[in-house]
């Protein structure tokens, strides 16, 4: 499946839940739909099965925060189900990740895990989640490499005056650790619009990272590395370095709008045709097509709605 820019869609990022357990504020506030507006797992698959039908092979399941839903296991096994699926991978802040569950995951095809972590000081973190406790996340980073859901990601955005002067401990987590730290701009989203930390500022400090391969085309991350590193360090600059003519994917709302473009305004509601899969398959590649040639995070943010809302 192809946009009209020639770029090839094969990825998807699909909202269980606008639902969350922290309140970090970048990503907007409290949630709008209700729990009982959430896709059901059985529309779920409706709608997984259509998008593979259109190309879609790379699966990414995110929030709100997707531990919430009880029937996690349930959905990530309907995924796994469909066999166009290569990859399936869930975004969390990992504080509800016990190895019982981690384990049930991985079992239920869950391939890898990528986990929100915006400071390494367990005050600051509270203060920046709104009552998150650090040590619950470590743990479900533990209970996630004790899975075997690798390879891990621990995702860090990084604000002006608020946790910058911890780039130094997050490269040292990545040292010390078989994951990748990777550094995601502060997006302009749900109010946030001054505090970005520029990815070339960190790099330009660290002169002893030799750039890594990319593991598939259209990687956001630029991926780095040092002698005797276990692990890697990752820089995402959707604001200061746009990737926007390799993007490779599109987006679902937990209320089942497909959003092509992350900084758009432009929605197409699926859920009114999940009983049609042929409507519903016209409307995925119809939208696919008209998905925008890239966004403006450079002068603010067009998409109409939060990070919460939109799903990481």
């Amino acid at each position: 499946m192809r946009d009209s820019h020639n770029r090839p869609i094969e990825y998807l990022r699909l909202s269980l839940t606008q639902r969350c357990n922290f309140s970090c504020a970048y990503c907007g506030g409290k949630a709008a739909l209700a729990e009982k507006d959430e896709l059901t797992p059985g529309e779920l698959l409706a709608l997984l099965q259509a998008f593979a039908a259109c190309g879609i092979t790379r699966l990414r399941l995110t929030g709100g925060e997707p531990l919430l839903r009880a029937d996690l296991p349930e959905i990530i096994g309907l995924a796994a189900s469909v066999p166009e699926f290569t990859d399936i991978s869930l975004t969390t802040n990992g504080a509800l990740l016990r190895l019982p569950l981690a384990r049930r995951l991985k079992a239920a095809g869950l391939h890898r895990i990528n986990v929100s972590v915006d400071s390494l000081r367990p005050e600051r973190f509270k203060k920046i989640t709104g009552g998150g406790n650090l040590a619950d996340v470590l743990g479900g980073i533990d209970a996630a490499l004790a899975s075997s859901l690798m390879p891990l990601h621990i995702n860090v955005v990084l604000t002006r005056g608020v946790n910058d002067d911890e780039a130094d401990d997050f490269l040292r987590f990545a040292e010390n650790n078989p994951v990748t730290v990777r550094f995601i701009e502060l997006m302009p989203f749900g109010g946030a619009r001054e505090g970005i930390v520029p990815n070339g500022e960190i790099l330009a400090r660290y002169r002893e990272l030799q750039p890594m391969r990319k593991a598939y085309s259209g990687q956001p991350s630029l991926d780095y590395t040092a002698p005797g590193w276990r692990g890697a360090a990752g820089f995402i600059s959707p604001v200061t370095e746009k990737f926007c003519s390799v993007c490779n994917r599109v987006r679902v709302l937990a209320d089942g709008s497909l959003k092509p473009c992350l900084g758009s305004g432009e929605t197409t509601a699926l859920k009114p045709l999940l009983h049609d899969r042929e409507k519903l398959e016209e409307a995925i590649r119809a939208a696919v097509r008209n998905k925008a040639s890239g966004h403006h995070f450079e002068r603010g943010c067009t998409a109409g709605c939060t990070l919460q809302q939109i799903g990481g």
